[in-house]
C-alpha cells in the first residue's frame, strides 16, 4: 500500500473554514476492498478515528479522503485495505500537523540568497523542499540540488544551487504566522532564481515537472490540493527590458493558481521589488515600471497585497541580506493574515492625493501626499527622503530641499513656483538604486511608486 499523493508524513495538511483538515489522498495497492483509517495523537487514538472506512481500493488503486481531524498535531495516521474482515494491505503516515500551506514561488530573493545567521528551526513550522520531503523548516529551504523536478535542474543548465548565501523570508513568515494564528505552519517552496515570467507562464503546465508552473502544480497536488495562498517575489528578470506584458503576465498567472486550485478568491501576495546596483543591465525607467506595475495589482487584485521592499537592505547588488529577509518575512505574515482573516483587507500603503499648497511668505509652497492605509502614523529613524520630482521625460528635478512627516501625509517643500510645480510628475523610490526609509508605525514600507502627476491647489 504506497501512498502517492495527498498524505506524507512530517507535512502540514491545509485547514478548511471549520478549522479540520479534508484531506483527499491516493496511491497504489493491488489489494482491493474498503480503506480504512485510524487516527492518533500522542499513542491514543482520536475520538471517532478508531478505523473508520475513509475510501475504496479496486484495480490497483486506491483513494479516499481524512475529514475532521483539528487544527494543531502531530497525528499519526494508519490507513488498511479491508475485505471480508480480512486485512490485505496496510501503511503508516506519521507526524503530520494541520494548519495552513502556503506556496512560495518567484525569483532567487523567495529561494534566498541573504548571508547571515538562519533562524532556528520549530517544529511547528515546516517546509516541503524541492526534493518532496517535509522537514522543519530552515534556510536553505529550497534545496534545489535535490529537486524532484527536471525544471529545477535543467532552467539554469544544471548549476547547483548556491548553499552559502541561503537566508529567504519563508522562515520568518512561518514563524510569525504561527505566532499570529497558533497553528502549524507548512511553506511549499517552489522559487527559481533569475526566472522570468515567462518561463512561469501557466501556458507550459502540460509539460509538468519540465516546466516551473507545472513543477508547482504536481507539488500541490501532492500535498493534498489545499492550500492557504501564494507568497510570490519575481521580477527582478523582466525589468532587464520594456516590461510590456508584466501586468497581463502577472495576471494570467495569479488567474490561472486561482483556476488551478479550485479557489477564485486564493490570497495572492506580492513582493514588490526591491533596489538593484547594476547600471549596464537595468534602466530607471524600465526597474521603477515593473515597481509600479506591482503596486498598481496590489490596488485592483481582488484578495491581493503588495509588500514593498524598497526600504530594505542589500547583500550584493540585487539579494536582500538576511536581517532584511527577516524583515520581510514578517511584512508578509501580517499581509497574508491579512488576507485570510478579512474579507475586506486593509492593503498596502498608496498615496491618496497630491496636491500643492501655497504657503504664506516666506515660505515657498509645498507637495502634500497624503496616504492611505496607514497604521499609527508615518515615521523613520532620520531625516525623511525619498520622494523625487522629474519632468514628462524621466529626467530629475532636484527641487525638494525638505520633507517633513505629519501623521498620514508628507510635505515635500519645493524651491520652485506653482505653475511650474504642477507640470512635474512625483516619484517614491526613483530610480534603480534610491534611498527611501519612511514607514509606518508597523513597519510597512510607502511602496516605490511614479510617475504620478500632481494636483493643483
Amino acid at each position: 500500500m504506497i501512498v502517492e499523493s495527498g498524505l506524507i508524513s512530517g507535512m502540514v495538511l491545509q485547514r478548511t473554514d471549520r478549522n479540520v483538515c479534508c484531506a483527499a489522498f491516493a496511491g497504489c495497492s493491488d489489494a482491493a476492498g474498503q480503506v480504512e483509517a485510524r487516527a492518533m495523537q500522542s499513542g491514543k487514538t482520536l475520538r471517532g478515528y478508531s478505523w473508520i472506512n475513509v475510501g475504496i481500493a479496486k484495480n490497483g488503486r486506491f483513494a479516499g479522503r481524512l475529514n475532521g481531524i483539528a487544527c494543531g498535531g502531530p497525528y499519526d495516521i494508519r490507513l488498511r485495505i479491508v475485505n471480508n474482515s480480512r486485512i490485505l494491505d496496510e501503511t503508516a503516515v506519521e507526524n503530520i500537523l494541520v494548519g495552513d500551506v502556503w506556496i512560495l514561488a518567484g525569483q532567487s530573493n523567495m529561494e534566498g540568497r541573504g548571508c547571515g545567521v538562519n533562524l532556528k528551526a520549530v517544529d511547528h513550522v515546516r517546509a516541503f523542499s524541492a526534493d518532496d520531503v517535509w522537514r522543519p523548516a530552515q534556510d536553505p529551504m529550497h534545496r534545489l540540488w535535490a529537486a524532484v523536478d527536471e525544471v529545477h535542474r535543467t532552467i539554469r543548465g544544471g548549476e547547483p544551487e548556491l548553499t552559502v548565501k541561503c537566508v529567504g523570508p519563508g522562515v520568518s513568515f512561518g514563524q510569525e504566522m504561527l505566532r499570529r494564528t497558533g497553528i502549524p505552519q507548512g511553506l511549499i517552496a517552489c522559487a527559481n532564481g533569475g526566472t522570468s515570467m515567462k518561463q512561469w507562464s501557466p501556458a507550459l503546465k502540460k509539460l509538468k515537472g519540465k516546466s516551473l508552473y507545472g513543477a508547482t502544480l504536481r507539488r500541490f497536488h501532492k500535498n493534498g490540493g489545499r492550500v492557504a495562498g501564494v507568497l510570490w517575489y519575481q521580477g527582478c528578470n523582466n525589468a532587464q527590458s520594456a516590461p510590456v506584458d508584466y501586468m497581463r503576465r502577472t495576471k494570467q498567472l495569479i488567474n490561472a493558481f486561482r483556476r488551478d486550485f479550485s479557489s477564485p478568491a486564493l490570497p495572492f501576495v506580492i513582493v514588490q521589488i526591491s533596489k538593484v546596483y547594476a547600471p549596464s543591465t537595468f534602466k530607471n525607467a524600465n526597474w521603477n515600471a515593473v515597481q509600479d506595475i506591482q503596486r498598481r495589482l496590489g490596488q485592483t487584485v481582488d484578495h491581493c497585497i503588495c509588500v514593498p521592499t524598497v526600504d530594505l537592505g542589500l547583500d550584493d547588488p540585487i539579494h536582500l541580506d538576511a536581517e532584511s529577509q527577516d524583515r520581510l518575512g514578517l511584512r508578509l505574515a501580517r499581509a497574508a493574515h491579512e488576507l485570510i482573516r478579512n474579507k475586506k483587507p486593509m492593503r498596502a500603503i498608496e498615496p491618496a492625493e497630491i496636491r500643492i499648497v501655497e504657503d504664506k511668505p516666506p515660505r515657498t509652497p509645498y507637495v502634500e501626499v497624503r496616504f492611505r492605509n496607514v497604521e499609527g502614523h508615518l515615521q523613520c529613524p532620520i531625516a525623511p527622503t525619498g520622494f523625487a520630482l522629474a519632468d514628462e521625460n524621466g529626467n530629475l528635478v532636484d527641487a525638494i530641499f525638505k520633507i517633513e512627516l505629519a501623521g498620514d501625509k508628507a510635505l515635500l517643500r519645493v524651491q520652485l513656483p506653482v505653475r511650474q510645480i504642477a507640470r512635474l510628475r512625483l516619484y517614491y523610490g526613483f530610480g534603480r538604486s534610491p534611498h527611501v526609509n519612511i514607514a509606518d508605525a508597523a513597519d510597512r514600507s510607502i511602496p516605490a511608486f511614479g510617475p504620478l502627476r500632481i494636483g493643483r491647489p
